[in-house]
């Protein structure tokens, strides 16, 4: 049960013919060797477990062939499957402080001209480190993510069988403005404004309490009143991290693990690189937010071998584009 567009751990779990005597996986056509690769009778077939611990991001086609001797007897595939590796989804500890990290990273801040602010949470180990977590920028695109997730919430039809997937999609992976605007009108029932109002309590419900939206995206230019906290992206990317399990706020507000997986799949495909991305050695699913002078970026980062992912949020303003990408490289190496 590997399922369309969506980002996984590597489990996959599948009915094969009870004459099954072994598996094959390949994934992008490649073939995989599964680990823990169980075999259990369920009414007259085979229920088969296997996990893969590869990293995939960009969607791949997912192929399982089952086999008696070395025959093919059935085989069945997923497209756009997003592997972010063995531990991408663990079970979080609760946040601990790093005083190193947390050193480096207030010093690194203080060192850069214009406005930084910057929240990291380490889901495997707990590791926490925080510098100006609390100062507010121009939100820019970011809480594109945040109007996305009400609309799951709120709309009972799968993500991508849904009317609006395609605007999905642009929201996220092109930033359009288009998309987050319609999405706020059917959030306000025809009125952006009203949408806008909807998201802003949906923040405050995630804990969120120092975000906001002024009303829909400008098509035209113009100075943005919308903003955010490092702080607040990093509560809204730990969340989704938690709701990827099943687990946490979003989930009580009625986001489901397999939405919360798409929308990480569609995050792994952001076409602008944003802060974090290109600065680690990592699969990253992320929404970043830029204009003339904001760089602003929520990623989600899922290490190999940290235990788990960490969520990065960096917000900047008052910088230029290459003195913000060369803070994000700084600051992406501190937890």
């Amino acid at each position: 049960r590997v399922l369309f567009r969506s980002a996984t751990d590597g489990w996959v779990e599948a009915l094969v013919p009870a004459a099954t005597t072994s598996i094959e996986i390949r994934v992008g056509g490649t073939p995989e060797i599964p680990h823990r690769v169980r075999f259990v009778r369920h009414n007259g077939s085979v229920r088969v477990t296997a996990s893969l611990s590869i990293a995939a991001p960009g969607g791949k086609k997912l192929e399982l062939r089952a086999l008696r001797r070395s025959n093919v007897i059935r085989s069945a595939f997923v497209k756009d499957v997003t592997f972010l590796g063995a531990h991408a989804f663990s079970t979080a500890a609760p946040a601990q402080p790093d005083p190193d990290a947390t050193r480096r990273a207030r010093l690194i801040a203080h060192q850069t001209a214009g406005t930084v602010g910057y929240a990291a949470y380490c889901l495997g180990s707990g590791r926490e480190a925080v510098a100006n977590g609390g100062t507010r920028v121009t939100a820019a695109s970011t809480l594109k993510l945040a109007i996305l997730l009400d609309v799951l919430a709120k709309r009972r039809h799968d993500p991508f069988t849904d009317t609006f997937s395609a605007t999905y999609s642009q929201l996220i992976v092109q930033s359009s403005n288009d998309a987050a605007n319609e999405l706020l009108a059917w959030l306000g029932t025809g009125s952006t404004h009203r949408g806008a109002a909807a998201v802003n309590r949906f923040m405050r419900r995630l804990g969120m309490t120092a975000s906001y939206l002024d009303g829909a995206y400008r098509l035209g230019g113009g100075p943005s009143l919308k903003r955010t906290t490092a702080t607040d992206l990093s509560i809204l990317g730990t969340d989704l991290l938690l709701a990827a399990e099943g687990r946490g706020r979003l989930i009580r507000l009625g986001v489901t693990r397999h939405e919360a997986r798409v929308t990480i799949g569609l995050m792994t495909k952001e076409d602008y690189p944003g802060l974090v991305r290109d600065n680690v050695h990592a699969p990253v699913a992320h929404k970043a937010g830029w204009l003339t002078n904001v760089e602003n970026d929520v990623a989600l980062v899922f290490y190999a071998r940290r235990g788990g992912p960490c969520v990065e949020a960096i917000v900047t303003e008052g910088l230029s584009f290459a003195s913000a990408d060369a803070l994000g490289r700084r600051f992406a190496t501190q937890v």
